[in-house]
């Protein structure tokens, strides 16, 4: 992933909030893949603008990170 053409790029809030997805991820231990949560308190305290939080999504979706 990190050398795909679609890691290259992704903006920084893109980054930002699939660094987040992978964070819940590592909480949960490696469980629960295509069940985690993540919400807007949990992205605007981590930096992103919350009107940026739904493009981002729509982002990381596009280039195929998340469905």
């Amino acid at each position: 992933m990190l050398e795909s053409p679609a890691y290259r790029v992704l903006s920084k809030t893109g980054h930002r909030l699939l660094a987040l997805l992978e964070a819940e991820l590592a909480r949960r231990g490696g469980e629960g893949n295509g069940h985690l949560v993540l919400t807007y308190k949990d992205c605007v305290g981590s930096g992103i603008d919350r009107h940026a939080i739904h493009p981002a999504l729509l982002e990381v979706q596009a280039l195929g990170f998340v469905e």
